[in-house]
């Protein structure tokens, strides 16, 4: 009960006077029954949308929710509008934008009509707004930068991890001979304060000051870098609301503290302590619920709620037995709020980042782009109006394996293996395969998610009995491409086998043959038969090429 109890009321205070409301446009789902629909209250006691929904709804952020049906994004605005989207995952809008990860896999901003404004076509992770500025992992360099509401980078990524941009700054980390070194750069990308090894770990800034951990203490920065307090009894250290903030001692008790490390209350809670509009949540050990208490430890409302939410506007949420209602500071129901009769209410995840982060929602969230570039695989190998698979008269000139080769694999090793800059005369005269694999002994990349394998097979030996060059009379029977899917393609395998076959059948190929893991596709004159099979993350992809005599003879 009272680990339930802990986990529900943390929160952030951003005034101290008051009725002050926190958090515009916040609203938390809501649930009247445990089979029951999905509706959206805020932190008022208000019901925003009504019990309608079918699937659980995100936290509502700048009075947009989301949730996710059949792989695709549907956003819920005020109005309980819900605008269908094919975007496969999106953070919360802060800031008036929201990150979305495309159906094509890359990364891009909307805004709040739902249009895209920013695609991100070479990065390879990224982060929300966070004072105008968004983090994003570079797919090149796996490093981190910061760029602008125009997609141009402000900041290098230069940084092996960044937060989010608090009060001016961001924390920015590099990995030095596998040690971490911390720093902090302003928006423009001066370093302001030197990475170094003298911390462990730092936080970001919060009311004016970082939490840092250095040995066995925790401490307090302010702006100007300086520790203005620190302690080995502490086991933690949470972010400034305003003047206070909670302790976690040795003895594994909270109290709180001010801004010169001072006791305000000593450890002695069992939970930690946030004031909100004057209040703070307690636990009471005796009958294990919670109440109301002052920062002179005066109880204002007294324990008999199993979880709560502090006072963020001119009333709190709190659930006593079965149902949630909303009491004002002296501890009666408002009606409007408690008639709602709400059982559930999913707040955790708001709550926990309200607490660790004093925001509403992770900042530090991050979406992951997973488009792999099948367009330009396909129409390099595959596609019948352009790819190496359909080019079969060239495959008799003598420059052509060499011209296909040489933009995959380094010079040095070419000139190791082609003789006179002559792959075909490094093949044994009865050779009647050009294989990539046992010309170079390794796959080839084409690009950071695919690696492949080829091979062409002729009737008869590739090499002229008289000189080292293709022979003059000579017919390609078959064309193999052996594809290992790495980094975004894996997995992908039966994706990509169903892309590759509604591209060919685009092309006027017919499907003749399928499974799970095989297709078989063929021209309208069958005298080319595509045939793609997966193991794993391996595709085997084959076309076996009918030649004119025998066409003639069917």
């Amino acid at each position: 009960m009272r680990k339930i109890f802990f986990i529900t009321i943390s929160s952030f205070l951003l005034l101290s006077c008051g009725n002050t409301e926190y958090f515009e446009g916040i609203a938390i789902p809501a649930r009247q029954s445990s089979r029951g629909d999905y509706g959206l209250v805020n932190l008022k006691g208000e019901l925003v949308v009504d019990f309608f929904i079918d699937q659980k709804p995100s936290l509502m952020v700048d009075g947009v929710a989301h949730y996710k049906k059949n792989g695709e994004i549907i956003f819920i605005n005020t109005e309980g509008k819900e605008i269908k989207t094919k975007f496969t995952e999106t953070l919360h809008f802060n800031e008036e934008k929201a990150l979305v990860r495309r159906e094509d896999g890359k990364l891009a901003f909307i805004d709040k009509s739902f249009n895209e404004f920013i695609r991100l076509d070479d990065v390879e992770s990224a982060g929300n707004f966070s004072e105008g500025l968004f983090k994003f992992k570079d797919e090149a360099t796996g490093l981190w930068g910061f760029k602008d509401s125009n997609g141009s980078t402000v900041i290098k990524p230069n940084y092996n991890g960044v937060s989010a941009f608090s009060e001016g700054l961001a924390l920015v980390h590099q990995i030095i001979d596998k040690e971490k070194q911390y720093g902090f750069v302003d928006q423009t990308g001066k370093i302001v304060f030197p990475l170094s090894l003298k911390y462990q770990n730092i936080g970001s800034f919060k009311n004016g000051y970082a939490i840092f951990e250095r040995n066995d203490f925790k401490g307090v920065l302010n702006k100007n870098f300086e520790e203005v307090f620190k302690s080995d009894e502490w086991r933690e250290i949470y972010p400034f609301s305003e003047s206070y903030t909670t302790v976690e001692g040795n003895d594994r008790e909270y109290g709180l503290i001010d801004t010169e490390g001072k006791y305000v209350i000593k450890t002695r809670e069992k939970i930690p302590l946030r004031f909100y509009n004057g209040l703070s949540l307690f636990y009471n050990v005796s009958n294990r619920r919670g109440g109301f208490m002052d920062i002179e430890r005066k109880v204002e409302i007294r324990p008999e709620f199993i979880e709560g939410l502090p006072f963020l506007s001119n009333g709190a949420w709190v659930k006593d037995g079965s149902q949630w209602a909303y009491i004002d500071k002296d501890g009666d129901d408002v009606k409007s709020a408690t008639n709602l009769k709400i059982r559930n209410l999913f707040h955790e995840g708001f709550s926990e980042s309200l607490f660790t982060r004093n925001s509403a929602i992770n900042l530090d969230e991050t979406i992951m782009a997973t488009f792999y570039d099948f367009e330009s695989m396909f129409g390099y190998f595959i596609d019948p109006d352009s790819g190496i698979m359909f080019d079969f008269n060239n495959t008799l000139k003598p420059e052509y394996f060499d011209e296909l080769y040489k933009k995959f694999v380094d010079q040095d090793t070419y000139k190791s293996i082609a003789l006179d800059e002559n792959l075909i005369a490094a093949l044994p005269a009865w050779e009647k395969r050009m294989d990539s694999y046992r010309l170079f002994e390794s796959n080839l990349n084409f690009d950071k998610n695919f690696q492949f394998r080829l091979r062409h097979t002729f009737k008869n030996p590739i090499k002229s009995k008289k000189k080292e060059e293709l022979s003059e009379i000579n017919e390609l029977q078959s064309i193999r491409l052996n594809l290992s899917l790495k980094n975004k393609a894996r997995n992908k395998g039966s994706e990509i086998i169903d892309r590759i076959s509604s591209s060919l059948q685009e092309k006027n190929f017919e499907l003749i043959k399928e499974s799970r893991n095989y297709k078989t596709l063929a021209n309208k004159d069958k005298t080319k038969t595509f045939k793609i099979s997966r193991n794993g993350n391996y595709l085997t992809i084959e076309i076996d090429i009918v030649s004119n005599t025998n066409a003639n003879k069917n």
